[in-house]
């Protein structure tokens, strides 16, 4: 009984490495798919913000180009309120997909040196851009949704704390008369 014991042992010491190395390869294709996956869905997420934002902005020069007798100042302060949420909304989902993207990535380049593959894709993602060791690059997607995330909030919340003013100039606006040809 002791022989086979010790040769049961011996058999899954030289099957380990394998075992462990098919485990890691597994979980590398994994870490893979789910990484491309929260890429998507950062696509999709911003596409869904911006046709919501873009929706949101063409009913209120909609609305302001109107002649209808209603009180636009308090439907414009409404749009824009949905607009800020919608705006935060879309901001956090963003972080928590990087928060996931990120994890993914991370993942992957240990998994890379675990199996020794040193200069592996999320190795090389990672270096992308000047600076030292990559860690600083000019231009990321994640630095590009927070300036559009900023400016649209900024502009919504200028409309809606300026609604009424933004409704007057527009009326002002239409209701200068403009010099005719005739009249010059």
């Amino acid at each position: 009984m002791t022989s086979t014991t010790k040769s049961s042992q011996t058999e899954s010491v030289a099957t380990e490495p394998t075992a462990t190395k098919e485990i890691l390869l597994a979980e590398y294709e994994e870490v893979g798919h789910n990484w491309r996956f929260f890429i998507g869905l950062r696509a999709t997420t911003f596409s869904g913000f911006i046709t919501v934002n873009t929706t949101l902005a063409a009913v209120t020069g909609w609305l302001l180009g109107s002649r209808m007798e209603i009180n636009k100042a308090t439907i414009i302060s409404a749009i824009a309120l949905v607009a800020i949420i919608s705006t935060i909304a879309s901001g956090l989902t963003e972080y928590r997909i990087w928060l996931l993207f990120n994890t993914c990535h991370a993942r992957a380049m240990e998994v890379e040196n675990l199996l020794s593959i040193g200069e592996g894709l999320y190795h090389q993602i990672g270096r992308v851009g000047p600076g030292p060791k990559g860690r600083w690059k000019v231009v990321t997607y994640t630095k590009v949704m927070i300036l559009i995330l900023l400016l649209n909030l900024l502009m919504w919340c200028g409309i809606l704390l300026y609604s009424k003013r933004v409704v007057t100039a527009t009326m002002q606006v239409e209701q200068k008369p403009s010099a005719s040809p005739v009249q010059k």
